[in-house]
């Protein structure tokens, strides 16, 4: 059953691979959220559960099971998934909005379980959405960070992150820099947990200690 799931899934992402949205008014865009949201933002993930969200509680709780990592009941499941509103989308595709679009759009430990050739496509399409202005705020997992934990003799944890949880790359703040720099962004910085300009971190923010914080503009 979960595959065949799984398989219709992967045909609905393919089949609304190209479509673009229009938005409106101040839009800030959560790509990859999973359920880690805020109110007022536009989510987007491709898990199967979110083709249901407008669906009745009994059908996504059943559907919640879907969703990777998440330790919250089914019925929390539902309420977020109702309360909330979420684009279901293939990220390996693209951004689905439209040219200048956006205020601000925030992605927390997505772009590492991307192939680079792809996270580097994803950058690109960032700059379209993006309205000049715009800011981009980006969490991944730290490769300094875990690089230190292995050569502090701590091998298992310094190496968890390249062999686990699907990931296809890693970046410190450099590596980032370089990839916002080429797509055209600016006032690259390192920011910290929940500090920094784009809205509603002190939410969406997750997995301090690990993780590298980063925004860029576009001007």
């Amino acid at each position: 059953m979960i595959k065949l799931i799984l398989c219709i899934n992967s045909w609905i992402l393919w089949f609304k691979r190209n479509k673009r949205y229009n938005l409106t008014s101040v839009t800030k865009i959560n790509v990859g959220s999973g359920l880690i949201v805020a109110p007022g933002w536009i989510n987007v993930d491709y898990h199967p559960a979110i083709i249901f969200c407008k669906f009745p509680s009994f059908i996504l709780r059943y559907f919640s099971k879907y969703v990777p990592d998440v330790d919250i009941s089914p019925e929390q499941c539902a309420l977020i998934m109702h309360t909330n509103k979420f684009i279901h989308h293939q990220l390996n595709y693209g951004c689905p909005f439209s040219d200048i679009s956006a205020d601000y759009i925030y992605t927390s430990h997505l772009l590492e379980h991307l192939d680079k050739d792809k996270a580097n496509y994803l950058i690109k399409d960032f700059y379209r959405v993006l309205k000049n202005g715009g800011r981009l705020r980006i969490c991944v997992p730290d490769l300094d960070y875990f690089i230190s934990l292995y050569k502090n003799r701590n091998y298992e944890e310094g190496l968890r992150p390249i062999f686990s949880h699907g990931h296809r790359y890693m970046y410190n703040f450099d590596m980032l820099q370089q990839l916002l720099a080429k797509h055209g962004f600016k006032d690259i910085i390192k920011c910290t947990y929940k500090i920094g300009e784009t809205p509603d971190i002190a939410i969406l923010d997750n997995r301090p200690g690990e993780t590298l914080y980063l925004e860029a503009v576009k001007p």
